[in-house]
């Protein structure tokens, strides 16, 4: 896929996620990074959500490898899911979530904001 990084939107352990566009179509995308030396649990991730298919689950949409600045970097292509993340839902509810919180959550009609 032609695409393009955009600004950065999280850190973990072992990734950085950014907002991403295809070039073609526009589509706007999460693409989580690391570089190909350092991407084992990535490439892990990305084994396991290509074999799930759940609404409740961040959609894979694919991966690649590029070469930036010279160096190479294993890329994990998301659904991009406005709003946050459940960390963030956690931190806003004083560092827990009651349980209808929870249950809203987690329902197949909830759209996080």
């Amino acid at each position: 896929m032609d695409w393009t990084r955009g600004q950065a939107i999280g850190h973990g352990s072992s990734a950085t996620v950014s907002m991403a566009k295809a070039n073609r179509s526009g589509q706007v995308f999460a693409v989580k990074s690391a570089e190909l030396l350092k991407s084992e649990s990535l490439q892990k991730e990305q084994s396991i959500l290509s074999s799930l298919d759940c609404p409740q689950i961040v959609v894979y949409k694919g991966c690649d490898i590029t070469d930036e600045n010279g160096k190479l970097f294993y890329n994990l292509f998301l659904e991009y899911i406005s709003g946050g993340t459940l960390i963030d839902a956690i931190r806003e509810g004083g560092g827990s979530l009651d349980e209808a919180m929870i249950r809203l959550l987690c329902s197949d009609d909830f759209a996080w904001p």
